[in-house]
């Protein structure tokens, strides 16, 4: 896959303005990702494709991927070609929100925001334990769930 440009990234200027098109962001990404992989010679293909998902909102704003698309997208990416999809989510309903879309209960985490930290340092975690030998899905372990969950009572 392509090396992401380093300097467009951190020239992005990011204004929060209460709107998250989450549907429109994962339409968009992962037939972009598909689209890239497709163009690949097989055999320089990744062998596990992972995403992980962070936000501290719930959709209420795509206009072009409606729930049922996305989830569809989602389904034919594990099912067909093994992808891996992991929801983290903040200050919601993630598992809610994660389950609507086709994602694991196993592989979201809903935390506060004093967590998000914890929640990327355990998928991070989960992402390496999934590429190890059997190549399992991505899972959290009753003992990251309970660090996510202490460190989300902790929310002032």
């Amino acid at each position: 896959m392509a090396k992401p440009d380093d300097k467009k990234i951190t020239s992005w200027k990011l204004h929060p303005y209460g709107g998250t098109p989450l549907y429109d962001a994962l339409g968009f990404i992962i037939t972009e990702t598909g689209l890239t992989l497709e163009a690949m010679p097989e055999d320089q293909r990744p062998g596990k494709v992972i995403f992980v998902i962070g936000t501290d909102g719930k959709e209420n704003r795509s206009s072009e991927y409606t729930k049922e698309a996305v989830g569809s997208k989602i389904k034919t990416q594990q099912d067909g070609y093994g992808w891996d999809f992991v929801f983290i989510g903040a200050g919601f309903d993630a598992f809610g929100e994660g389950e609507s879309i086709g994602i694991r209960h196993a592989s979201t985490a809903s935390v506060g925001a004093p967590a998000m930290a914890a929640a990327y340092l355990h998928t991070n975690s989960a992402v390496t334990r999934s590429r190890g030998p059997g190549g399992q899905s991505v899972s959290y372990s009753p003992a990251e769930r309970d660090d996510m969950a202490e460190k989300s009572k902790n929310e002032k």
